[in-house]
């Protein structure tokens, strides 16, 4: 026990400090809660045999867990220890070992286990001095021998009458010493130096000093044995570092969907990866290491070579699919470590830094998540950080600025060359211009909307129950293509639906109402595209832009470097109206068919984008009333899922 004498003496100081109180082999944790600042609690070192108390105050929901694989969300061989204040744990032999095994104990109220603050660690140890010596009874008697030689019950010698004294040997005549003589047996040798008379002075001076001496030595002789015994724990243990790391990117290929399963089974699975790369490359100067993925957005990108017919595709009668799949998502690292050149964002990118890593990620999450589209991952890009505010979705499009037709300023030197720059007069006199066509503009537009000619007057009589303007699909063709505008002989379609004030029985009862209609409930900052008139559109310049055919469509896209992109983005709505009108031309998939500037999505949803999903329920064969009252249902919920699918022209 005396090895441990150190080691407890700072395991109390520690304890003292996070309400851990150690004695009689017993730890006492009061209150058993989430520490300050989300710390995890001071590590624990037990020997078998001892036991560990959990307090909290009565009537709190608590309890208590053991994860011998020491991560959260790995609960092989996990124990429940209790659920009542004052539950107790006796470590066994089982959980201990020579070296030490190391237990956790974690809470899964709320789930706690993902909180730094509600994990404590034990090291368990077996001492084998403090085991009972071993006694066992003999299996059999010892063998016993037989003497050899028979035991006689007489001497076998008989005593003498008397004592002899007889001298053994005749005593000599002549003694045995040598008597002393005269003459030295050996002649002295002479001495080979004189003697020399001693003096009261040394025949020298010694030598003065020219400096003081040092107190210390200047080496110190090396030892073949250590100084210090080796100590059971560290004497100076390094702080548990939790650290948070948010907007990280990662793109992966072969992948056609990304939904709520699939992110929670690549969540863990590639969590499980990381923390298996670092234990495998870094296990001697990383410990206790844990990793939480958490996706916080995603985009599916398709992307369709140019020059090819199949561009022009109904996304309204095929399956999303697409190339690759950009995750940001945010990561935590809970790890301890001596080496200051292991960092956080080193532990985050290095598992997949080299091609070598990210091919053994790709092998590991398609044999491990057990999820059909992780399953055909082909490929992965490194990890990468997203820029500083950089929005999850695109912006929408800045409308044109007055300064963007107006020449450029003078210089401040004074510089006034005419094949430079405008004179102020020419400025005038454009500015002007441009005020004289605009007024002319206006004017004409208010004269064909008072019906100016008798013929259009009965047009304009009859607005009211003009159907709405679709876009005409070929049903032949591969895929849809954008023509003029038609006004329809029927009302076999679907009308348009706003997503905020609901009334089915006006809506959808007669069947007449149009697209402009449901559209102008939104008021005069509605962005409405379908109610214009095909007379006034060359006049309005409210066009398909240049997509008003077959031939423009097909020469945008057959030209060199023209490229068609389609995104699936996910946009996430808050409770309440949206503000959004729904519409399902020809019968086909719901697209945006306007958007109120006052919506809480405007800027995120544009005009003519596709609703595919709403909350990762498939929507594209239902009408617009079935999308709008999809949509209504859920506006109590405090989040609202919609995919939609964006098709761009990337140059």
């Amino acid at each position: 026990m005396t090895k441990f004498s150190l080691a407890s003496l700072l395991v109390l100081l520690l304890c003292y400090a996070a309400s851990i109180n150690t004695t009689n082999g017993q730890i006492v944790i009061d209150p058993w809660t989430t520490q300050l600042n989300n710390a995890p609690y001071p590590q624990q070192y037990v020997l078998v045999g001892e036991n560990i108390v959990f307090i909290w105050p009565e009537g709190e929901e608590q309890n208590v867990w053991i994860y011998p694989s020491r991560v959260c969300f790995d609960d092989t061989d996990r124990r429940f220890v209790g659920s009542v204040p004052g539950v107790n744990y006796t470590f066994t032999e089982a959980d201990g070992s020579p070296t030490g095994n190391t237990l956790l104990f974690t809470s899964d109220v709320d789930d706690n286990c993902g909180n730094g603050g509600m994990r404590l660690r034990v090291t368990v140890y077996s001492d084998t001095d403090t085991l009972p010596p071993f006694v066992s009874t003999p299996t059999s008697s010892p063998p016993v021998s037989s003497p050899t030689v028979d035991v006689t019950t007489s001497p076998s010698s008989s005593p003498t009458d008397g004592v002899v004294t007889e001298e053994t040997a005749a005593p000599t005549e002549v003694p045995t010493t040598v008597s002393a003589t005269d003459a030295p047996t050996e002649t002295p040798v002479a001495p080979t130096l004189p003697p020399v008379a001693p003096t009261l002075a040394p025949t020298t001076t010694p030598p003065v000093a020219t400096s003081m001496p040092t107190s210390v030595p200047t080496e110190l002789a090396a030892t073949e044995a250590p100084t210090f015994a080796l100590t059971v724990v560290p004497t100076t243990p390094t702080a548990t570092k939790n650290i948070t790391l948010r907007g990280l990117e990662m793109e992966l290929f072969g992948i056609n969907q990304f939904g709520r399963t699939t992110q929670e089974s690549w969540m863990t699975t590639t969590a499980s990866y990381s923390a298996l790369y670092v234990q495998q490359q870094f296990g001697g100067i990383v410990s206790m290491f844990e990793t939480i993925y958490t996706v916080t957005d995603s985009t599916i990108i398709v992307t369709q070579a140019p020059g090819k017919r199949q561009v022009r595709r109904n996304l309204q009668q095929q399956d999303i699919s697409g190339d690759s799949v950009k995750i940001t998502y945010t990561q935590t690292l809970i790890y301890d470590t001596s080496d200051p050149a292991v960092t956080s964002n080193f532990l985050a990118e290095d598992p997949f830094d080299t091609e070598e890593n990210r091919v053994a990620y790709v092998n590991y999450l398609r044999n491990n998540a057990n999820n059909l589209p992780l399953s055909r991952v082909v490929g992965s890009t490194a990890v990468t950080f997203a820029s500083p505010g950089a929005p999850s979705v695109s912006p929408p499009t800045p409308e044109p600025t007055m300064a963007q037709f107006l020449p450029p300023s003078p210089t401040q030197n004074g510089n006034d060359d005419n094949e430079s720059f405008l004179s102020l007069p020419a400025i005038i006199g454009i500015a002007c211009g441009g005020g004289a066509l605009l007024i002319l503009f206006i004017i004409y537009c208010l004269y064909c909307r008072s019906g100016g000619l008798g013929k259009n007057s009965k047009k304009d009589a009859k607005s009211t129950s003009t159907p709405p303007m679709t876009v005409s699909v070929n049903r032949d063709d591969e895929v849809s293509t954008l023509h003029d505008l038609k006004h329809r002989n029927g009302h076999g379609g679907d009308q348009s639906i706003a997503t905020v004030d609901y009334d089915y029985s006006k809506a959808y009862g007669g069947g007449d109402n149009s697209v402009s209609s449901a559209g102008g409930t939104l008021g005069d900052r509605t962005n409405n595209f379908s109610a214009i008139d095909p007379s006034h559109a060359a006049a309005t310049g409210a066009t398909l832009g240049p997509f008003d055919d077959d031939a423009s469509f097909e020469n945008h896209y057959r030209a060199p470097g023209s490229n068609v992109k389609e995104e699936v983005l996910h946009v996430f709505a808050p409770p309440g109206k949206l503000g959004v009108v729904i519409d399902t031309p020809d019968n086909g998939a719901p697209i945006v068919h306007a958007v109120k500037e006052t919506s809480a999505i405007y800027g995120r949803v544009r005009v003519g984008d596709k609703l595919v999903a709403v909350d990762d329920e498939d929507c594209r064969t239902m009408t617009a009333v079935k999308v709008s009252k999809l949509i209504s249902r859920k506006s109590a919920n405090p989040s609202r899922k919609l995919t939609i699918v964006r098709t761009t022209t990337v140059d």
